[in-house]
C-alpha cells in the first residue's frame, strides 16, 4: 500500500556478528533519497534543540516518546509505520 517513489532502500554497512535474536536482525544503514530522510533530518534538530544543555553535560539521552509533545510523536510515527523500515524488519 505504500507509493514506491515515496519510500526508499536502507543501505546496509559492513556486517556485524552479534548474538542471534529471535525478533529481527539489527542494521545499520542510511535513508537515501527518502521522504523519511527529512523527518529524521526534523526530529534530529529538534532533539540537539530540546536537549542541547543536557547532552553537553552528558552526550546520551532516554525519554519515553508518551513524554513528548504530540507532533514529535506524529514525526515518530512516519519513521515507525514506513514501508522501508517495517520491510528490512521482516526481512
Amino acid at each position: 500500500m505504500s507509493n514506491p517513489a515515496a519510500t526508499a532502500r536502507v543501505e546496509s554497512g559492513p556486517e556485524r556478528s552479534a548474538p542471534s535474536s529471535r525478533r529481527f536482525k539489527a542494521q545499520i544503514g542510511r535513508f537515501k533519497a527518502s521522504r523519511l530522510l527529512a523527518v529524521i533530518d526534523g526530529l534530529t534538530r529538534w532533539i540537539e534543540r530540546e536537549y542541547e544543555q543536557k547532552l553537553r553535560e552528558r552526550p546520551s539521552k532516554h525519554v519515553y516518546p508518551s513524554t513528548l509533545p504530540p507532533a514529535i510523536n506524529a514525526e515518530i510515527d512516519q519513521l515507525r509505520d514506513s514501508a522501508v523500515i517495517r520491510d528490512r524488519i521482516l526481512e
